[in-house]
């Protein structure tokens, strides 16, 4: 608005001119006669280096102002006056402008969308977050790898999502009180930060004698990435196919990578065993891995034994010393079908005898002379009571029995006779038993025989 001084009309007519009265004073500040600015309430009075005025209202302001100026005319005489402003509103555009912001990753920052926004017709306010709507409440709006948190009494945070770094945007929606809208945009950069790499322990079962494949890893996190195992049991991976022992048991990599536990041999209980990953970093960490090994029953196995001795020897018998009870209390119960008794026993079997002391040790013995194979059975349990059986096989090798020929007694009358059996109380293990000489003469012609009839030497004959 400018102000204009009116300078007097002359119709052509003779007149008196008055001169002007010079405003001295606006809004009680004095006039320099130069440029200057006036302040008053809500506008400006700006005045320029030949006089002329204006007045600007505040931006955005609408509605009524008033402010006083003094005059004075030549005479020194000062009145004072009043000026009425009236700003007429218009509709003012609402603007929203785009924000940046900076978090650290897995930390949380508070937003103030509207800070640098503006609505001069008022009312401003945030409508859409990445074109979801608002509902006045707490409310949580999820954007690209992160999540807009929005307290009840409409307070946000952004916290990116966990272990997210990089740059995130996405946008909002203001309105002010005139319904006018704006849209603007929200970038936020996400600060990496060196996150560690967390092993966790594991638990795993499997029954005895069995195997089960492991996934160390896969309850453990790097968020940095590159989580790999470098140790087991404190012994370095190869990167090759690889056995490493742990407490009862062994845990075999395959050249591909996979991990198998087999624990030993008829093993059951609880198996403990350390591991340790790295990630991309470096960095490390360490967790246990539990394992509960499930017994089963074992079936006891009695294997065949074979054992040789001499003809009239004796051997000391170990039949359970090739058998095996996993699950324990391996004992004998039967041997050729004759339950034992735990005392001193005689077992008798095919050509020969089992024999038990009272401490549990057992001897075979061939029956006398005997020379040949013996068969004989026996039978085991478990302390789970599972039973099995195997066979003896006795091989008794002969040896030469010495012949012996024992003295013998008859007696015959005078002038008579005797049948003589010279042999029957003699023996030949081996056989063939003959009488080859008598009284030093040997006996050729005759059939060799051990009957023989004898008389005196007078009557001159010995007949069959």
């Amino acid at each position: 608005m400018k102000v204009h001084h009116a300078e007097p009309v002359n119709n052509g007519q003779r007149q008196c001119t008055r001169r002007r009265p010079e405003i001295t004073h606006i809004n009680g500040v004095a006039l320099t006669g130069n440029a200057q600015d006036i302040a008053v309430d809500n506008g400006t009075v700006v005045i320029a280096a030949d006089g002329a005025m204006t007045f600007e209202p505040a931006a955005d302001f609408n509605g009524e102002i008033n402010f006083g100026y003094q005059v004075k005319d030549a005479d020194g005489d000062v009145d004072s006056a009043n000026v009425k402003v009236t700003v007429n509103a218009v509709n003012d555009a609402v603007d929203a402008v785009n924000d940046e912001v900076t978090v650290a990753e897995d930390g949380s920052i508070t937003l103030n969308l509207t800070g640098n926004d503006s609505a001069p017709d008022g009312g401003l306010e945030i409508t859409h977050i990445n074109g979801v709507a608002l509902t006045g409440n707490a409310q949580d709006i999820a954007v690209d790898n992160g999540t807009v948190v929005i307290a009840a009494d409409g307070a946000m945070t952004f916290e990116p999502a966990a272990d997210f770094n990089g740059e995130i945007n996405f946008g909002y929606q203001v309105k002010d009180a005139d319904g006018d809208v704006d849209s603007a945009n929200v970038k936020v950069t996400v600060n990496a930060v060196n996150d560690a790499v967390d092993a966790v322990n594991d638990e795993v079962t499997v029954a005895e004698d069995g195997s089960i494949t492991l996934n160390l890893t896969g309850n453990d996190s790097a968020p940095d990435g590159g989580l790999e195992i470098t140790h087991i049991n404190g012994v370095a991976l190869t990167g090759n196919a690889q056995d490493i022992a742990v407490d009862n048991g062994t845990v075999v990599i395959a050249a591909d990578g996979a991990m198998t536990f087999e624990p030993a041999a008829d093993f059951n209980g609880e198996i403990n065993f350390g591991y340790q990953v790295k990630d991309a970093d470096g960095d490390v960490d360490s967790a246990n891995v539990k394992v509960t090994v499930n017994a089963v029953n074992d079936a006891v196995d009695a294997v065949n034994d074979e054992v040789t001795v001499a003809e009239d020897g004796s051997i000391t018998l170990n039949l359970t010393g090739n058998d095996s009870a996993p699950d324990g209390g391996l004992e004998i119960t039967h041997i050729n079908g004759v339950a034992l008794t735990g005392n001193a026993q005689d077992i008798a079997v095919d050509n020969g005898t089992v024999v038990i002391a009272a401490d549990g040790a057992m001897t075979f013995e061939p029956a006398a002379d005997f020379n040949g194979e013996i068969n004989f059975g026996y039978q085991v349990k478990d302390a789970d009571g599972d039973v099995d059986s195997a066979n003896v096989k006795v091989t008794v090798n002969a040896v030469n029995d010495a012949v012996d020929a024992v003295n013998d007694e008859v007696t015959v009358a005078e002038d008579g006779s005797i049948t003589l059996n010279l042999t029957g109380n003699d023996s030949a293990p081996d056989g063939g038993l003959e009488i080859t000489h008598i009284n030093g003469v040997a006996l050729t012609a005759m059939p060799k025989t051990s009957r023989w009839t004898m008389a005196p030497w007078s009557s001159r004959r010995m007949a069959r």
